[in-house]
């Protein structure tokens, strides 16, 4: 399949979310990949990611451009360009093997308009174009939680981000098109599973709580109560044409249904010079969402079909932890960083309504490999009660069989090797246990690799 490359120059975006379907009852969307632009304040920034944004560009495997990139940046204009690829095949599970590539190429600027026009604030453009496609339908795993993040939300250009920003006093405000884990429910995408790859809300529902590539109209507001500790909370337009998978460069407004309004708070500690990042949050909307079970004459849609039910309350709540346990020494080995994420969300419209995930990551595990990076990680996602009960109901009654499903768990683990500077492989392995959250479906084991590329 040919790629067209973005004739722009970025930050990054994320993966995404291909829905799953299993007959009548909805399952969940994939997972999203996470953002590789400059970082906000309060998200980490992921080993992979390369050098920071200063002109020189270290950690970019095209270095500094020939000088044009500090000369770029020198003049207020940030550029980053970003490839993100995954690969992976079924050893074990799912209804036939596959061996399937997806990836993402991520463009953008950052405008300092201080430096070029002496105004206050900065203005951020950010182009995703994605390719590949379904791994998880293919290859009839159907997991809850897509095991190819990268994967998803149809391949096409979609501007990620579209906005300004600025500080007034211990007040940061920014409005704009922007997606909803830049500021919210965020954490590293260093894993291909979407378990472990932003946040846990998406896991949930990646519909109502849509994450990069997909964009949406909002106004966020952060205050800084104190260095280490911020307040923030935010409205976003919910519109479902921001999910539709044919529409290139969409950033319209007409078609909203209603809005996702987050209110989190953020703790930076720093113990004994160890970062943290902990966070929690709660959100509510308004949007028009099926509900999964019923239809619009309050009967089991498995049972009697019709249309569905459509509801216009919900509401979440979620925490993120990530704590770096063990400093890097001077050649960058021996870092030790432990992460916590989950969510819960009512079941009014969400697959699963519950999800966690756990994990660390350690550099230098190998003598002379002191960036090399070792990262483990487990995740569980939990359908929604109703859909659980609906289908045991079901069974009990004699009105048709239904597979009673639960929970999902899966494991992953990777190699991050750098071949080159801002050049990343990580070989990865994952084990998906009770895929759909059904019992009676036969255990997977992937094999894949994750390559990101920083230009």
């Amino acid at each position: 399949m040919s790629i067209s490359l973005i004739p722009l120059l970025l930050m990054g975006a994320g993966a995404a979310d291909a829905p799953t379907q299993a007959k009548d009852v909805p399952t969940q969307p994939a997972a999203t990949s996470s953002p590789t632009l400059p970082a906000p304040p309060t998200k980490p920034r992921a080993a992979s990611e390369g050098g920071g944004d200063d002109g020189g560009g270290r950690g970019r495997l095209l270095r500094d451009w020939g000088g044009l990139r500090s000369t770029l940046v020198d003049a207020g204009v940030t550029p980053s360009l970003v490839y993100t690829a995954h690969t992976i095949t079924n050893v074990r599970g799912g209804t036939q093997s596959k061996l399937m590539n997806a990836g993402q190429f991520v463009a953008g600027l950052r405008f300092d308009l201080d430096k070029i026009a002496d105004l206050p604030g900065t203005f951020q453009l950010g182009i995703v174009k994605r390719y590949g496609e379904s791994f998880n339908q293919k290859s009839g795993i159907n997991a809850l939680v897509n095991p190819m993040s990268i994967q998803g939300r149809g391949e096409t250009y979609r501007v990620s981000q579209l906005w300004y920003r600025t500080k007034i006093g211990k007040l940061d405000v920014k409005l704009g098109r922007m997606f909803l884990n830049e500021d919210f429910n965020p954490d590293r995408c260093d894993f291909i599973s979407g378990y472990f790859c932003l946040g846990e809300n998406t896991r949930s529902n990646s519909t109502i709580w849509p994450t990069s590539p997909v964009s949406m109209w909002a106004a966020r507001l952060q205050y800084a109560v104190r260095k280490d500790v911020t307040v923030k909370g935010a409205v976003y337009q919910y519109n479902p044409k921001n999910l539709d998978m044919e529409r290139n460069f969409y950033i319209g407004w007409k078609g909203a249904t209603g809005i996702v309004a987050p209110f989190e708070i953020n703790y930076t500690p720093r113990f004994d010079g160890k970062a943290g990042n902990y966070a929690i949050g709660l959100f509510y909307s308004n949007a028009d969402m099926n509900d999964p079970i019923l239809n619009s004459d309050h009967q089991l849609r498995a049972v009697y079909g019709g249309t569905p039910l459509i509801r216009h309350n919900e509401w979440g709540a979620y925490f993120n932890a990530r704590q770096t346990v063990r400093k890097a020494a001077a050649d960058g080995s021996g870092r030790l960083d432990l992460f916590l994420n989950g969510s819960l969300l009512s079941e009014q419209s969400t697959p699963n309504n519950s999800a966690i995930a756990m994990g660390l990551s350690y550099t230098g595990l190998i003598p002379g490999r002191p960036r090399d990076e070792l990262g483990l990680a487990f995740g569980r996602g939990r359908v929604n009660d109703r859909i659980t009960d609906a289908a045991r109901y079901i069974n009990d009654n004699g009105l048709g069989h239904q597979p009673v499903r639960t929970a999902e768990y899966v494991a992953e683990a990777y190699y991050g090797i750098g071949v080159l500077p801002g050049f990343t492989i990580q070989p990865d392995i994952q084990f998906i246990f009770q895929p759909r959250g059904d019992p009676g479906e036969r255990n997977a084991i992937l094999l894949g690799a994750r390559t990101q590329v920083s230009f």
